[in-house]
Order: C-alpha cells, then sequence, then structure tokens
C-alpha cells in the first residue's frame, strides 16, 4: 500500500490541486501503472543468470540483503496535464 501510496504521489502532487476530474484521471493512470509493473521479471545478464545486488539497510544494522534486479518499469512521468 505504501509503494502505491509513493507513486500516486507522482501523478498527482498533494501541493498542486486538480479539479475532480484531473484528479479522477491521475488516480485511474497511477492505479495503471502500478498493476502493469507490480509483477516485473528479474533482469538477465548477458550470459543468462539473474542479476542481484547487495543492500545494507539501517534497519538490519549495517547487516547485508540480497535483492533481485527487477527490469525497468514503464514511464511513469506524464508528458501532459489533466
Amino acid at each position: 500500500m505504501e509503494a502505491f501510496h509513493s507513486l500516486l504521489n507522482q501523478f498527482a502532487p498533494k501541493m498542486t490541486a486538480f479539479h475532480f476530474q484531473a484528479m479522477n484521471g491521475r488516480v485511474l493512470l497511477a492505479v495503471m501503472h502500478f498493476n502493469e509493473n507490480s509483477n516485473r521479471q528479474s533482469k538477465i545478464s548477458r550470459d543468462g543468470k539473474e542479476q542481484y545486488s547487495i543492500h545494507y539497510p539501517k534497519y538490519r544494522k549495517g547487516d547485508p540483503i540480497v535483492r533481485r534486479i527487477k527490469t525497468a518499469p514503464t514511464h511513469s512521468k506524464l508528458p501532459f496535464v489533466l
């Protein structure tokens, strides 16, 4: 849920006021974008293996965790104003 709200803030920033129809359109675009990119595949290297990265999050006090690298999402910026 938190990831969707972050994406929604990209499509409809809170510091900008929109009319109801514009806000409704932006929310629908955010929903479609989120659904399209929710199950992205792992990124594959040239030799055919999945790619991973190591992160050191604060909540683990610097202990490393391994994450898979996903393919790039579709374009999320609006090229026009609703």
